[in-house]
């Protein structure tokens, strides 16, 4: 498949699962559960040389924490 040079490919990652008690919605802005996350596999999967622009979200920044020693790429928070 030819691609034009000025077409990118957009990798959208889903922050992990959030903390919020059964029956509630959880807080505005959670932390994510304090799981054994087991990431080589999904990390596997994650473009070489791309850059990552994190939501300021709470959970969002620590999915990020959690892949950012898989990720071979630049990572923008929005914080630098």
């Amino acid at each position: 498949m030819s691609r034009h040079p000025e077409t990118s490919e957009i990798f959208f990652v889903r922050h992990a699962p959030v903390v919020k008690k059964s029956g509630h919605l959880p807080p505005a802005d959670p932390p994510i559960q304090d799981l054994d996350y087991r990431l080589e596999r999904v990390a596997a999967m994650l473009p070489q040389g791309a850059d990552w622009h994190v939501s300021p979200l709470l959970r969002a920044h620590q999915t990020a924490a959690l892949l950012t020693p898989f990720a071979r790429s630049k990572i923008n928070d929005g914080k630098r």
